[in-house]
C-alpha cells in the first residue's frame, strides 16, 4: 500500500481495512486491518505477517479487494477508498481457487515405542483426484505434503472437537497431482518428556528423559501443498485414545513363542498322520496270506480219534 502525502495537516498516524469483496470460497477471509501505522510512512505491507492457516486475514490472487485509509484524528467520515482487482497470478504466486477440489491423502496413524520413546507412526498414501479437469492443468505439480499431530482441546461431546498443532513437519515430493502418490510415512514424538531418576548401579547419577504417554486424543493430519503454494483439505485420522480399549496385552516375543509352539504342534501331527497313511498304503498292497495245497483246511490233534459214520 503506497501512501501519499496529504494536503492537508500531517496525519498522526493511519489505519488500514482490507475487505473481500468477491464471494466465493477461496476468496472469503476476516478483514486484514493494521492500525497506529506512523503518520510519517508511505508505504505499508498488509498483511504484516503471512500465515499458512485458512481462517486468517490473507490477499489473494485472483480476488477483489476493498482498501479503506483513515487518517488520525479522524473526523468520523473522511477516508481514501481503493477497489483493488488481482490477477490470477502475481509475481509468480497463483491463484488458489482449485484447492478445494485437491485430493485429500487417506492417512492411517499408531502409536509405536522405540527405546522407551512413544511416537505416531503415520503413513498416507494420494488418491487420485475427483474431477482432474476441475485443477488448473494438468501437469499441476506436487510439491510437499504438511504432516501435523495435534492435541484434543475440545472433546468428543462437542460439536466441533478442536485439536492444537503440537508439532508440524514438511515432506518433499515431486510428480503430478494427477498422478496420485504411493504410500509414504513418518514418525512423529508423541510423549511429553520428563526426568526419570537416575542411575544408581554404576555409581553415577545420570538423568534420563522418560516419555509418558498423553491423556488426551491425539490427531494426525496431512495435506498436499501443490506447485503453486496451495494447501489441499486434510486427510485425518486418530494417532492415539487414551480411552480406546486394548486390543492385546502380548509383546512381540510373545507371540514369537506361542508362534514357535503352534508350527511345532503342527509339524509333529502331520508327522503322525503321515505314518498312519504310508502304513495303511502298504498294507493294502499286501497279498492276502493263502493255505498251501497239502495242508488240511483244519488240524485235529494227533491223540484225537478220528470217529467215521457206520
Amino acid at each position: 500500500m503506497n501512501i501519499l502525502p496529504g494536503t492537508g495537516g500531517a496525519a498522526r498516524d493511519y489505519s488500514l481495512e482490507v475487505r473481500s469483496v468477491t464471494d466465493t470460497i477461496d476468496c472469503h477471509s476476516p478483514m486484514c486491518y493494521e492500525y497506529n501505522i506512523p503518520g510519517e510512512v508511505t508505504w505499508w505491507l498488509i498483511p504484516a505477517f503471512s500465515n499458512n492457516v485458512a481462517e486468517t486475514c490473507a490477499v489473494r490472487p485472483g480476488c477483489a479487494y476493498m482498501v479503506r485509509l483513515i487518517a488520525h484524528p479522524w473526523d468520523g467520515h473522511t477516508s481514501a477508498n481503493l477497489h483493488v482487482e488481482l490477477d490470477e497470478c502475481v509475481v509468480g504466486v497463483c491463484s488458489c481457487a482449485h484447492s478445494p477440489r485437491l485430493p485429500a491423502p487417506v492417512v492411517s496413524a499408531e502409536t509405536v515405542t522405540i527405546q522407551g520413546e512413544m511416537f505416531a507412526n503415520v503413513s498416507w498414501t494420494l488418491p487420485l483426484p475427483s474431477y482432474p479437469q476441475r485443477l488448473p492443468s494438468a501437469k499441476l505439480g506436487k510439491q510437499s505434503y504438511i504432516v501435523s499431530l495435534g492435541k484434543q482441546m475440545v472433546s468428543d461431546a462437542h460439536p466441533s472437537p478442536w485439536f492444537a498443532n503440537t508439532i508440524t513437519r514438511h515432506v518433499d515430493t515431486d510428480g503430478f497431482v494427477s498422478e496420485g502418490d504411493t504410500i509414504r510415512w513418518l514418525l512423529l514424538p508423541v510423549g511429553d518428556r520428563s526426568v526419570e531418576r537416575s542411575d544408581e548401579r554404576s555409581g553415577e547419577r545420570k538423568k534420563r528423559m522418560k516419555s509418558t504417554a498423553p491423556k488426551v486424543k491425539l490427531l494426525a493430519r496431512v495435506n498436499l501443498v501443490d506447485d503453486r503454494g496451495c494447501v489441499g483439505p486434510a486427510g485425518n485420522a486418530t494417532a492415539f485414545d487414551p480411552d480406546a480399549p486394548s486390543t492385546s496385552n502380548f509383546s512381540f516375543g510373545t507371540y514369537a513363542i506361542l508362534g514357535a509352539l503352534l508350527g511345532a504342534w503342527l509339524m509333529g501331527a502331520v508327522f503322525v498322520l503321515s505314518a498312519r497313511v504310508v502304513k495303511r498304503v502298504l498294507k493294502s498292497f499286501r497279498p492276502a496270506p493263502v493255505s498251501a495245497p497239502l495242508e488240511p483246511l483244519s488240524r485235529r490233534p494227533a491223540w484225537f480219534p478220528l470217529q467215521l459214520r457206520t
